[in-house]
């Protein structure tokens, strides 16, 4: 993530655009040296959203830690298994 000020991101927008959405880079922006805003691709916004919403859900939560602990304990079932045929 790139620190930028308000004014450089002014004058830089339609660059800087494009190098969230091809790059996935983002930039804070800051105002008299503090961060004020974050630039980023509509897509990672997205995504965070996503993540958020599904973090949000305290069952669907307790669900991926289950997993992640049966992972961890080596409790897995191998693609072939699931579906049939090797991958």
């Amino acid at each position: 993530m790139s620190t930028i000020s308000v004014t450089d991101a002014r004058n830089r927008l339609p660059e800087l655009v494009d190098d969230v959405a091809s790059h996935l880079t983002e930039y804070v922006i800051t105002k008299h040296g503090r961060s004020h805003a974050v630039l980023l691709s509509a897509e990672e916004h997205e995504a965070l959203l996503e993540t958020l919403e599904i973090l949000s859900d305290s069952t669907t939560a307790e669900r991926i830690r289950g997993s992640l602990e049966e992972l961890i304990r080596g409790e897995t079932v191998s693609f072939e298994d699931v579906f049939g045929e090797p991958l």
